[in-house]
Formats: C-alpha cells, structure tokens, sequence
C-alpha cells in the first residue's frame, strides 16, 4: 500500500509544480519530504508538509501529499483538517482514498462510508473500497451485513493479492460471528493460496482454541507469543478437566479409574504453573488464569483442603478472581467447615449472576451449617420457586421434566428436618415419595426423616427396599449405616462401612461413617457428683434429735465402659458413694461392682455384681432388661438386690432389700410418648413396698433452636411396715400428680460442638396418708456443653419443694456429669 502511495505523489509532484511560486529551498524541502516518505521517515515527512502546506495552502500538491502522509504516520486528524474543503468527486483518487481511511480510523463513520461510496464509484476496480466498508460494517456492530457486502465479491477476477485480502476479512468477519467451523474454512483457503500467512496460522490457532480444540492449537508450526501460548496450555487443561469430571460423574464411585483424567489434569495443570512462573512466563494474568482452573479441578477431585489453599493463595496475591471461580471454592471452603466464608463467596457469586442450581444447594448447606437455619429455609424456599417443574413449558411438544425440580422440593423438605421442624418435614417428603415413588433420593430421604423421629426399624425397612431395587444406587449407604447404629445393630452397621469405603471410598458420607464408627469403637467414662441440702426428711435424718436441720448430701457415681466386644457386649465398672449428714449423724454408702452391658436391636440390658460397706454391704447386684420389638413400644424388667433403691438410711441400719420391676413405654414419634411402671420391694424389717407411676409428654413447641415439652407425671407408693416401725421415710400410702413444662434451647453450635440448656418447672400435690394433701414444686437447670464428638459436661442446679410426714422442706443441689471417650 506505502509503494503504491509513493508512486502517487511522484505524479503530484510534477502535476501542480507551477501553480504558485515556489522557491528553491522549499522545493528542495518538498523533494526531501517525498524522499523521507519513501524511506518510512513519515513523521519527517509529514512535518514539513504541513510547514510546507501552512506557507502555501493554494499549493494542491503539498496538501494533497500532506493528506496522504499524515494518513501514513498515523496523523490522522491532520489529514482531515487538510482536507477541509476537497470536493470528493474531483479530489485525486490517492487523496480520497487517504482522506476516507483517515475519517474511518477518526470513527467518524458516516464520512467515511460516503467517501469510500464516492471512491468506489469513481473508480470500481477498487477492491480494497469493499474491504474498507466491510470494516466500518464491523465498526458499526453489523457484522452479517458485512458478511453480506463479502459474498457479492467475485473472486475470480480478483488479483491474487486482492484474494488474499479478500479471504483475511472473511476469517475477520466470521471471527466476529463466532462461527469457527467458517473461520477453519478460510484459513484453509488462505493457505491455499499463502502456504506461509500469518494471518491464516493465527486464525487458526485462535478458532481451534475457542472450539475447545486445545491440543489442535498447540500443533500449529508458529512461533507463539507468551500469551497466546499459555492460553492454550491452559485451555488444554480446562478440556482436560472437564473430561475428567464427565468421566468421575459417569463412573462408579469404586472405579480404578475414576480419577484418571483428573489426576492427569492436575498433574498437567501444575506444571504448566511451574512453567509460567519460569521458562513460560507470560505475566500475572496468565498464572492466574491456570491457577482458577486448578481450583476447580481439586474441587472435583475432592482434595478440598489443597483447594482451599490456592484460593487463599490467589486473595492473597490480590488476584482478579472471577465469579465462576467462587462457586467451587465455596464448596471447598464448606467441605472444610467454614460455611461463613463459603456463603460470601456464593453472595458474591450470584451478584455476578454465576453459579448454577448445584451451586444453590451449597449455599443452602452453608447456611445450615453456619446455625442459620431460617436462613437456609428460606434460601431452600426461593430455590423451589425458581425451579420450574417442566423445561420448555411454553412449548407442549418439546417440554420436559426438570429433573432439578424433585431435587429443590427435596431440599425443602431436609433443611426442615435439620432444623427441628420433623413432622412438617415428614409431611413434605411423603408427598413427594407419593408423587415419584421410584425416585431413590427421596426414598433415602424418606428413611432419614423416619430414623430422626425415633423409627430406625421403620428406616431400614424402606432402605432395605431401595437398595433390593437398586442395587447400584450406593447413596443408601449412608441413611442404612446411621438407621443400624440407632436401631444396635452395629454388626450390620461394620458391613454398611465396609460396602461404602468400598463404593464411596472418597466421599464425606464415608468419612463421617467411619468417624461415627471410631467413635462408637471407643472405652467409655461416665461420672456424676451431686451436693446437695436438705431438711433429712427422706432420709429421716430430721428426727434424729438433731438441734440442725440441714442435711447435706453428697452422691458420687462413675461407671467405665470397655470397648465394644462381639458387636452387642461391652464390660463396665462401676464406683458409687452417697452420704448424708448432720450434726448427728453420717450416713455412709461405699460401693463397687462390674458388669457386662448388651446392647442389640431387639434386647439390652445389664448385669452387676458389686459389695458395699456396712452391715446391710454383702454380695448385691442387679439385673435390668429391656425388650424392643419396634420402634414404638418398649417392656423392662429389672431386679436388684440391696440396689439404689434401698434408702440410704435402711442401708445403715443393716436392712436388707430385693426390687422388682416392671415398666411399659410407648414413643409415638420424637415428639409424644407415654409409659407405665411398678415395682415391688421386700426389706428384710418385714416391710412390703409397692410403687407405681403413669406419665405422658407431649412436644408443644419445635423450632430451629428452642422446643418446649408438657408433662404430666401421676405416681404412689404403699408400705406394708407402719412409718412408726420404720427407721427410714416410710409412708404406709402416698400419692403425687405433677405438671412440668420442659424448655430445651440452643445458645450456640458448631458442628459437634454444642451449648445448650434444658429448664424444667414443675408443680404438683402431695397426698400422704394421715397427713392429708401439700403442693409441691421443683425447678431444675442443666448447662449441657458438648465439647466435642468425644466429650460432654453437664453441670445443673435444682431446687424444689418436698413434704415428708407433713413437713415442708426445701432441697437445693447442684450437679455435674462428664461422659468421656476415649
């Protein structure tokens, strides 16, 4: 184009040399311009043109050489203000062209598409007019019409250099459209007639990246830039990983070579971080660009905390990260128990319009186990409400069933069920099973909730069905392996966590059960002190002449659990003490014994054998069995022998005791149960001891972190001995009915951290015999802090208001408990 140009001013130079008077040194200056622009020396030139042109603005052939030069150097405003005055239809061609090209690089497109209209009627032979409009078409945001305005061309009549031409702006404009297939087509073409373009190679390369067709790029035979070489590696990365993850998706989870093309990804993906930090460097914005895709491929591969760990490393460097990079993060940052920072990272990501249904579900999780549960609710809510039942509704004959609509219903009906809200929750996800019954997620589901409202039996019935329909669908795993461990069926349970560390060796629900299983694994520590004050009326401290009335009593007890033996056994010790005393009397209970625990689906129990101190201190033992048969109903049956319920004082005084017993429970749900019981003592003073009671509760209230239970509790004692033969409290007939309201509520937790408290208030009558009816009254706290999975401690406080042979008493106590495994 620049030689072509040049040959035109040679012509001006001689065509307007005498229209004005010239001198000798500005001629010469002119000549020297004309040499400098054939040299590429265009600001040279063109400078003294435009001193040239100010010291003779009739001189046409400086300002019509200045027009074309200024062009050349890039001056472009000075060309036009040059040419303010030409008339286009008379202007030389050489000039017009100038002129035009000047205006389109100025974006004034509405004067050079009538300046290149102009040219192209003055001279049609002019190819390169329909190239020009083509690109203030492109400029203009109209590509198709510029695509129109090049398939009207005639090619064949075109110069080979003007084919050339012609097939560069083809891939330009199909470039512009995005259709790659055509770009391929062209560059084939180019090539064809320019086996060495560098346009056709680089157009190549760019196409073969944006169709995902990496490694097809990095074949190509240029000499890449830093940039564009590592846009394709990293590309090449991001096919690889996204093979990787169709691959793990499609595959079973107990696959040798799930992780395959993952790994190799990865493998791949670090190296070439490797390399961009030293042989391959080509600046931040690439490093980071592999660097996103590393984040989500280590999400895939559930390496969650090497994920988290880049993407700290990124903030860290103040990386532009983009929104879709969030949204795996999240999930690492969730997986690694930190749902704060995994919810401002979706936050941020649905600002920016990214992330996908999956990526709502996380959020809802992250909520959850952040302790918002309204929050996920809600969130849960406004999934169901965005999540439309049938794909291409307006369209009957092309919808479809969206398959993410059963699964945002689903989601609705767990995030109630983990915030306490069962029997909704229940209501919501037997609806659906109604509705899709062969769907086996919300068979799962369906089984979880059953096993949350106390019917584990009722929980492996249905899973057992599912797994028996589908055997492939290992997801019951988990559900199956929890329902056992509720129900005792650890045997069952050890093979449910075998089948998953071999169907789901990388999966969190493998990891959990596993955890649960370790846990369950352990030797066990339970104790218990109680202090407390009393008028000794129980005892009948309170008529042993004392001058004080005040009883304090202290109560000691710890038992230590083997590990589990056999499945169902465990061996446990056992330590207790109990004192009450005045300032008369000391009463004293120190015992010790061991026994053997069983624990199965459909009885547990225990046995004990252990000595005491004192006179009434030989062999005792007892013996306790309860009998399961479903979920709702529940006989015991125990017996022991100088066991705790002998009282205290009938311990000192040497009496002996044999217990009976027998209870009956029936649990509705979580929510509701009742139960009856009596037993039979026989002291060795001749006294007959009968007790019985009723009771029934009753949740009120069930919310995220608060429930509220009623209680009614009815129950009498009958002794065959009178009171006046009996050193201990010893009423021939009593009967007492009391009314509490139990507030359970959490103040704070963290996964298996908790703190949380329980507030019960009670009031109720007393009746005695010969002393007529008393209320009574009794309020008890207890602080539980769960320290972990491993250790919990209680510490409570009561205090309550008693009768004993018509006399009031206030007792105070104060508690603790330490349950320990380890």
């Amino acid at each position: 184009m620049l030689e072509f140009s040049l040959a035109l001013l040679t012509l001006s130079t001689g065509a307007y040399a005498a229209q004005s008077p010239v001198s000798a040194e500005e001629e010469a200056r002119y000549k020297q311009a004309v040499e400098d622009a054939r040299n590429s020396h265009l600001d040279s030139a063109a400078s003294t043109l435009q001193a040239l042109h100010a010291a003779h603005p009739a001189e046409l052939r400086f300002r019509n050489d200045l027009i074309a030069v200024s062009v050349w150097a890039g001056r472009d405003a000075d060309a036009v203000a040059a040419a303010d005055g030409l008339d286009p239809d008379t202007a030389p061609l050489y000039v017009l062209a100038a002129w035009a090209d000047a205006e389109k690089h100025l974006a004034h497109l509405d004067a050079a598409q009538t300046l290149y209209e102009v040219l192209g009627r003055r001279d049609p032979a002019r190819f390169d007019v329909q190239i020009s409009l083509t690109q203030l078409d492109l400029q203009r945001n109209k590509p198709e019409k510029a695509l129109a305005r090049l398939k009207v061309v005639d090619e064949d009549i075109l110069e080979p250099k003007d084919k050339i031409a012609l097939s560069e702006m083809f891939i330009h404009v199909y470039s512009v459209l995005t259709n790659y297939a055509q770009v391929l087509y062209w560059c084939d073409h180019l090539q064809t007639l320019d086996p060495a373009n560098r346009t056709a190679a680089e157009s190549r390369f760019v196409a073969t990246l944006r169709m995902s067709a990496p490694h097809l790029a990095l074949s190509t035979t240029l000499t890449l830039k830093p940039a564009d070489l590592a846009a394709a590696k990293t590309a090449a990365v991001q096919r690889e990983i996204r093979w990787g993850k169709a691959e793990a998706d499609n595959s079973r989870a107990d696959s040798p070579t799930r992780w395959t093309l993952t790994d190799k990804a990865i493998a791949n993906g670090q190296a070439h971080v490797t390399a961009l930090r030293g042989p391959e460097a080509a600046g931040d914005d690439a490093l980071f660009a592999q660097q996103y895709d590393l984040v989500e491929a280590l999400v895939n591969r559930r390496r969650m905390q090497d994920a988290v760990k880049l993407y700290q490393s990124l903030e860290t460097q103040h990386a532009p990260i983009p929104p879709w990079v969030k949204v795996p993060a999240a999930s690492a940052f969730l997986a690694v128990r930190q749902p704060l920072v995994a919810i401002r990272l979706l936050d941020e990501a649905f600002a920016a319009k990214a992330g996908d249904f999956d990526a709502h579900v996380t959020y809802v999780y992250a909520q959850l186990e952040a302790e918002h549960p309204q929050a996920a609710i809600a969130a849960a809510d406004q999934l169901v409400a965005d999540t439309p039942e049938w794909r291409n509704n307006a369209y009957p004959a092309l919808r479809l069933e969206n398959q993410d609509y059963p699964a945002a219903q689903l989601l609705a009906a767990q995030v109630r069920a983990y915030s306490e809200q069962l029997a909704d929750a229940q209501r919501r996800v037997d609806d659906l099973h109604h509705r899709a019954p062969g769907n086996e997620d919300i068979s799962a589901a369906q089984a979880s909730i059953d096993r949350l409202r106390g019917w584990p039996r009722r929980a492996i019935t249905l899973l057992t069905r599912l797994q028996t329909a589908s055997p492939d669908y290992v997801w019951a795993l988990p559900p199956t392996f929890d329902a056992h461990m509720d129900a005792q069926d650890y045997q069952s349970a050890a093979a449910d966590l075998a089948r998953a560390r071999q169907a789901l060796p990388d999966d969190d629900a493998t990891t959990r059960m596993a955890q649960a299983w370790q846990d369950h694994m352990r030797p066990e520590m339970i104790s218990t002190l109680r202090m407390g004050r009393s008028g000794g009326g129980k005892e009948g401290l309170s008529n042993n002449g004392s001058d004080n009335s005040d009883v304090t009593d202290i109560t000691f007890d710890t038992r230590f659990y083997s590990q589990p033996i056999d499945w169902n056994w465990r061996a446990y010790a056992h330590v207790g003490w109990q004192q009450s005393r005045d300032s008369v009397e000391n009463l004293l209970q120190r015992e010790a014994g061991a026994g053997m625990e069983y624990r199965a689906p459909t009885w547990s129990g225990e046995a004990q054998v252990d000595g005491a101190n004192g006179s009434a201190g030989d062999v005792g033992g007892h013996v306790a069995l309860s009998y399961h048969p479903t979920d709702f109903w529940n006989l015991d049956f125990g017996y022991a022998h100088n066991g705790d319920d002998t009282p205290l004082r009938a311990f000192n005084d040497g009496v002996h005791t044999d217990f009976y017993s027998v209870g009956f429970r029936y649990r509705w749900n979580e929510s509701a149960e009742a139960g009856i019981s009596a037993a039979n003592g026989r002291f060795s003073d001749d006294n007959n001891r009968v007790n019985w009671g009723v009771y029934g509760q009753r949740r009120i209230i069930s919310q995220p972190y608060y429930q509220m239970d009623a209680r009614l509790d009815v129950g009498g004692t009958h002794n065959s001995l009178s009171a006046d033969n009996a050193s201990y409290f010893n009423p021939s007939s009593q009967v007492a009915a009391s009314a509490s309201m139990i507030n359970r509520w959490v103040e704070w937790r963290q996964y298996e951290r908790q703190v949380s408290h329980t507030l019960t208030l009670s009031v109720g009558d007393n009746w005695q015999q010969s002393y007529g009816s008393a209320v009574i009254a009794a309020a008890d706290y207890e602080l539980d802090y769960q320290i972990d999975a491993l250790h919990d401690w209680r510490v409570g406080a009561s205090v309550g208001r008693a009768v004993y042979d018509g006399n009031p008493e206030t007792d105070y106590a104060v508690r603790t408990t330490l349950d320990w495994k380890f």
